[in-house]
């Protein structure tokens, strides 16, 4: 039970420190903007958004970096942490793309669906 305390803890502590980063990200690739991908469960899709694309916090996030970042949302509703959940997240074609798109930042959302299971 510890375990599954500390490891629910770590995934919002990730997600956090992965948006706390300031300064300048090296350029990308893709004409001088860096790649950053959100991947994650429904709050990372936007599940019950009134204008999803408008209003899930990448497209929030997308807004807040400006022109020198593109941000994708790869977010799946329902999806989980675990390798043994209910709908684990590596399986999907989220997952999929994501990784094709080798993005140079990665946002994790993910962890909510996990505590369901308990």
């Amino acid at each position: 039970m510890k375990r599954h305390l500390a490891y629910l803890a770590a995934v919002p502590a990730l997600a956090v420190i992965s948006c706390g980063r300031t300064g300048e990200a090296p350029p990308g690739p893709n004409g001088g903007r860096t790649r950053v991908a959100c991947v994650g469960d429904s709050i990372t899709y936007g599940l019950g958004l009134w204008n999803r694309g408008r209003d899930c916090y990448p497209a929030r996030l997308g807004g807040m970096l400006g022109g020198g970042y593109e941000v994708r949302n790869f977010g799946v509703s329902g999806a989980t942490l675990r390798e043994n959940g209910a709908l684990p997240y590596r399986g999907t074609r989220a997952f999929v793309q994501a990784t094709r798109w080798n993005p140079q930042i990665v946002v994790i959302m993910l962890g909510t669906n996990d505590a369901a299971e308990w």
